[in-house]
């Protein structure tokens, strides 16, 4: 599968290494005035993973109301993941088959499922190491009231 295509507010956070020409006319959504509370469908291990990153996407413009459903996807998929290794640890990752015979517990497989789901998802977010290994996050600049009232005139 081929890589997709990197969104230009990747690149200027990366400093565009590859020097190709920003995408000028990439739509461009409309921002959160603030980051949006967890939807109400999460169970509480998907709320704190919302709560827990979502504020760093949101301070550096990775999340827009276009990017939500694809979060809350994350978030979901983390959940599976968390919840498939605690049944995993309580169950154990070989269990008894009706017949009696030992089998592979099919919680692994739900938990190898949601973890590469959630890697896609993160790494479309830079959630992943390789994902963020060249973000170049400059804090904003405060706003200066005075300021902006000298350069209107």
């Amino acid at each position: 599968m081929p890589n997709p295509r990197k969104p230009t507010v990747m690149k200027k956070l990366q400093g565009n290494p590859g020097g190709r020409p920003y995408n000028e006319l990439e739509p461009i959504p409309d921002v959160f005035d603030r980051f949006p509370d967890p939807p109400d469908m999460l169970d509480s291990i998907a709320r704190n993973e919302w709560l827990r990153t979502g504020p760093a996407l949101f301070s550096v413009g990775l999340l827009t109301p276009l990017d939500i459903s694809s979060f809350e996807s994350y978030c979901v998929e983390w959940s599976k993941y968390q919840n498939a290794n605690i049944g995993l640890s309580e169950t154990g990752t070989i269990i008894k088959a009706p017949s009696g015979y030992p089998v592979l517990n099919p919680l692994v497989g739900v938990a190898d499922r949601a973890f590469k789901n959630c890697v896609k998802l993160a790494a479309s977010f830079g959630l992943t190491p390789s994902g963020r290994s060249g973000l170049q996050v400059r804090p904003k600049k405060k706003e200066d009231p005075l300021e902006n009232f000298m350069s209107k005139k």
